[in-house]
């Protein structure tokens, strides 16, 4: 299975955990996500709980991409999503980098598909704003994105 095919993105492909207390409706204040995908099945998998879970699987082999619902400065709620580019090799940064960003579409229409019936229940959060950040010891990659609103990758 080559890369391109891990940007044909099927919902029916997606692998859900929810770790109490969260529920498949609520509470939108401390939902975190944990989300990474299978090279070898095409598979996405996401874990719904009130920390993130950085423990699971072997890091060696998994990119996991963790998101969350918080307030910005303005008091505004936002999804925010962290991936860590590792590295100060700038040239193992950036190949990073440009992986993520053409997986991102993919990672929003996990947490969209993945927590449906939270979206379902909070459809005011689809029009909330989307900020990834980019998180690398290479500053030339350490940036934080906006992706618009999940709304846009339904």
């Amino acid at each position: 299975m080559g890369f391109d095919s891990f940007l044909d993105f099927n919902c029916n492909k997606i692998r859900r955990t929810i770790v109490p207390p969260m529920s498949p409706t609520c509470p939108i204040e401390g939902r975190k996500y944990t989300m990474y995908s299978s090279n070898i099945t095409g598979e996405y998998f996401i874990t719904v709980s009130n920390r993130f879970c950085k423990d699971a699987g072997c890091q060696l082999i998994r990119n996991d991409v963790f998101a969350e619902w918080a307030l910005n400065d303005c008091g505004a709620l936002v999804l925010y999503v962290y991936i860590d580019l590792g590295d100060e090799n700038s040239l193992l940064a950036f190949s990073k980098y440009i992986m993520f960003k053409r997986l991102i579409p993919n990672y929003l229409r996990t947490i969209l598909h993945g927590d449906r019936e939270f979206f379902r229940q909070n459809k005011c959060l689809l029009n909330r704003q989307i900020r990834v950040h980019f998180m690398s010891e290479c500053t030339k990659f350490n940036t934080i994105e906006n992706y618009g609103t999940l709304r846009n990758y339904r």
